[in-house]
């Protein structure tokens, strides 16, 4: 294939002086060789700088934010830079297999697509993971991207290339504190096709400070989104409800039976009677 349309690569990074490299290295290592690389260091206060200006490469730009905004922030800030036709986002803890670019500009090619996601390998300190699952692909069959999604979030920034008339029509929401991923996708995915490309493609790594540990930022971002308008916002925020049922078994029952009120799911029916 040829490498005529430019990608644009954005890695927000904050303190990964001990994964930045591999991030890096597995974008630059890509077989599609048209693309500009745009690290926004959120204001890292360890190594991450001296290790990014190490590597030699003349498609790399560097910036380092003069304070610490949060990952959206940088992407968002990364995108304003940007000069690609499409828009690719890593995360500086992650890895892409060499092929990902290629592949999924192929598939978006076949499929006149204009968003595109690929499967991932979830690494961890168990036994590594493939995701989408089985499940979640029927569930896509069943119901369509946008209820599937809806149903819970199984693409993830780093397995995405977009067309750059999606990013103008949608920015990261740069005030949710978590499931902003989940936010982008569902207000992509309402208005423009999007493909799949079913081969791993990334691997993405667990890391101990990851915010999707914490619940309290997944409340504040759940309250935002309950003023947001979403096509199956009910079917939406019960999934959301019910990731909230954690702790004491008066908690869980709490969320469960909010979230059977939005949206009634056998499942989370179940799951409520196991509990209670």
């Amino acid at each position: 294939m040829k490498n005529n349309e430019l990608i644009t690569v954005i890695i927000p990074t904050y303190n990964r002086e001990r994964t930045i490299k591999r991030a890096i290295d597995s974008v630059l290592n890509q077989t599609y060789k048209n693309l500009e690389l745009l690290i926004i260091d959120d204001c890292s206060t360890d190594n991450t700088e001296k290790i990014i200006q190490n590597i030699k490469d003349s498609r790399i730009r560097y910036i380092k934010l003069p304070e610490n905004k949060g990952a959206c922030y940088a992407r968002n800030y990364g995108i304003n830079l940007s000069k690609g036709d499409y828009i690719a986002f890593q995360d500086s803890d992650d890895e892409w297999l060499e092929n990902k670019l290629e592949e999924q500009i192929k598939n978006m090619k076949e499929n006149n697509s204009y968003i595109d996601f690929c499967s991932y390998l979830v690494k961890s300190n168990s036994k590594d993971k493939k995701l989408p699952n089985l499940n979640k692909i029927i569930r896509i069959k069943l119901f369509g991207y946008e209820k599937a999604l809806a149903l819970g979030n199984f693409i993830g920034t780093p397995l995405l290339l977009i067309k750059r008339e999606c990013i103008n029509y949608y920015m990261f929401d740069d005030k949710l504190p978590r499931l902003q991923d989940w936010d982008f996708v569902l207000h992509l995915v309402n208005k423009y096709k999007i493909s799949f490309t079913n081969k791993v493609l990334a691997k993405v790594y667990i890391q101990n400070d990851s915010i999707t540990k914490s619940t309290d930022k997944l409340k504040k971002a759940i309250k935002i989104m309950e003023n947001k308008d979403y096509k199956y916002k009910k079917v939406l925020l019960a999934t959301l409800y019910s990731m909230l049922a954690k702790g004491s078994k008066e908690e869980k029952k709490k969320h469960y039976l909010k979230s059977l009120k939005t949206n009634f799911r056998i499942k989370t029916l179940i799951k409520l009677i196991i509990n209670y």
